[in-house]
C-alpha cells in the first residue's frame, strides 16, 4: 500500500475529534465494510477529495456546509493522507525535497468581507530542500538574480506546493459509481469508463486507422479521421433545408427589425452544426443487449446488480489497456455484499487489480460495502465512523 494512513476531523459525520485509519504495507486492497450510517462513505469521500478526484460524483465538486460536521463551517475540517514512501521534488534551485502527503482544510473566514464564507486548502506536507519539515511545504517559485532584485509581488513570493501539481504521481486515481456510466466523454472523461473510450478515439485519429471504400476506379482507402470529417461537414449539407434556410433568414429580418437596424447590418442566424470533433463525442453511446430478443438499452437503465458487474468490468478492462501503469481505485459498491455471485466477482477483480505490475507498479483499490448481515430493526439509526471495520483484518486498521 503506498498509503500509511488517513486522518480525518470535522468532515460530515466524523466529529472534531477525528479517526485515524492505518493502512497495511502488505495487502494493495483495502475494504471499508459497516452497517447502514456507520460512515463508510464519507471515508471513501474524503480519500477522493485529498486525492483531488475530479470525475463521478466530484466532477466540479465543491465543499458546502453540508461536508463540515453537524453543517458548521466553524467546525474546522481536516483530510490529511500520508504516503509510505515519500514523493521527491526539486524546487527552482534545483535542491531536493521530500513530499511526505497532502493536506486538505476548510475553514470559514471570521472577519472581515468574506466573513462566513468557507476557504479551502490543499497542500503538500513533508521535508522541504533544507530538510525542515513543514505543513503545508514552502518553497520559492522562481530565482532571483540577486537580493537587491527581490519583488514583493506574490508571483515572486515561496508559496506552498498544491497537491494538484504532485498528487498525480501517485498515478492515475478514479472513484467509480454509478454517476460517470452514461456519458464518454462529456461528464466521465477523467472517469474509467471515459477513459476506456479514449483509448479508441486516440487510435481512431492515428494513420494506422483507415477508412475502405469503392467508387469507379476501385477500392481504395483513406485515414478514418479524414473520412468522418467529410462525411460530417456532408451530414450539415443535407440538413441544410430550404424550410431551414427560412427559419434563419426570417429569424435576422425579426431581430434586426426590433433593435432598428437595417438587415445587412443586423444579426444573423444559423444552424450550429457540429464538426467532426463534437459529433464524435455526441454520437457515441454505450448500449447493452441482454438477449438477441431484447432491444438495445442505455447502461444507466439496467439494474443495480448489472450495473455492479459492469462498473467492475470497465475497472479489469481499464488496467489491461493501461498495462502496468500506476493507478487508485476508489470503488463505492452497495451492491456487492447483497449477493455471492456479485461478491466472487467483485474480489476477483480486486485481486487482479491489487497484483497487477509488482511493487513499483502498485493499483491502490479501497472499496465501500455494507454488512453482509441483517440489520436489527432496534439498532441506532447511526453509530458513526468507529463501527467501520476491515474486511480482512491485515489490510487497514483504525
Amino acid at each position: 500500500m503506498i498509503f500509511s494512513e488517513l486522518h480525518i476531523r470535522g468532515f460530515r459525520s466524523i466529529d472534531p475529534g477525528g479517526v485515524t485509519i492505518l493502512f497495511d504495507s502488505g495487502h494493495n486492497a483495502c475494504a471499508l465494510v459497516g452497517s447502514n450510517n456507520a460512515g463508510k462513505s464519507n471515508v471513501l469521500d474524503a480519500l477522493a477529495l485529498v486525492l483531488g478526484i475530479r470525475n463521478g460524483k466530484f466532477y466540479n465538486y465543491k465543499l458546502g456546509p453540508s461536508d463540515s460536521y453537524g453543517g458548521d463551517t466553524s467546525v474546522p475540517l481536516a483530510i490529511r493522507l500520508s504516503l509510505r514512501e515519500p514523493l521527491v521534488y526539486r524546487n527552482v534551485y534545483q535542491q531536493i525535497g521530500s513530499i511526505d502527503g497532502f493536506v486538505l482544510t476548510a475553514r470559514e473566514y471570521a472577519k472581515g468581507a468574506n466573513k462566513g464564507d468557507v476557504h479551502v486548502d490543499h497542500y503538500c506536507f513533508g521535508r522541504n530542500a533544507k530538510g525542515d519539515s513543514q505543513e503545508p511545504l514552502i518553497e520559492p517559485q522562481r530565482i532571483y538574480k540577486k537580493k537587491s532584485d527581490a519583488n514583493p509581488d506574490v508571483e515572486n513570493a515561496a508559496l506552498p506546493l498544491l497537491a494538484k501539481d504532485y498528487a498525480y504521481r501517485l498515478g492515475s486515481a478514479y472513484f467509480l459509481d454509478i454517476q460517470n456510466l452514461s456519458t464518454f466523454f462529456k461528464v466521465s472523461g477523467t472517469g474509467p469508463l471515459g477513459k476506456v473510450f479514449r483509448f479508441y478515439r486516440d487510435d481512431f485519429e492515428k494513420d494506422h486507422s483507415t477508412y475502405r471504400y469503392k467508387d469507379a476506379s476501385g477500392e481504395k482507402e483513406m485515414p478514418s479521421k479524414d473520412a468522418f470529417a467529410r462525411a460530417a461537414a456532408r451530414l450539415g449539407e443535407i440538413l441544410k433545408t430550404p424550410k431551414l434556410r427560412e427559419i434563419e433568414e426570417k429569424l435576422a429580418k425579426n431581430v434586426s427589425q426590433s433593435l432598428g437596424l437595417p438587415t445587412t447590418q443586423g444579426a444573423t442566424f444559423n444552424l450550429g452544426i457540429p464538426d467532426h470533433q463534437e459529433l464524435f463525442e455526441e454520437m457515441l453511446t454505450l448500449r447493452v443487449t441482454e438477449s438477441p430478443a431484447l432491444a438495445p438499452m442505455e447502461i444507466s437503465k439496467l439494474g443495480s446488480g448489472y450495473l455492479s458487474l459492469f462498473r467492475m468490468a470497465t475497472l479489469q478492462t481499464l488496467a489491461e489497456l493501461n498495462g502496468d501503469s500506476r493507478g487508485v481505485y476508489l470503488i463505492e459498491e452497495p451492491e456487492i455484499y447483497l449477493h455471492p455471485h456479485l461478491r466472487e466477482f467483485f474480489a476477483g477483480v480486486i485481486s487482479k487489480l491489487a497484483a497487477r505490475g509488482g511493487p513499483d507498479r502498485i493499483h491502490n483499490a479501497f472499496r465501500r460495502v455494507r454488512q453482509p448481515q441483517k440489520v436489527p430493526r432496534n439498532r441506532p439509526s447511526s453509530k458513526g465512523p468507529n463501527n467501520i471495520d476491515a474486511i480482512e483484518s491485515s489490510s487497514c486498521r483504525h
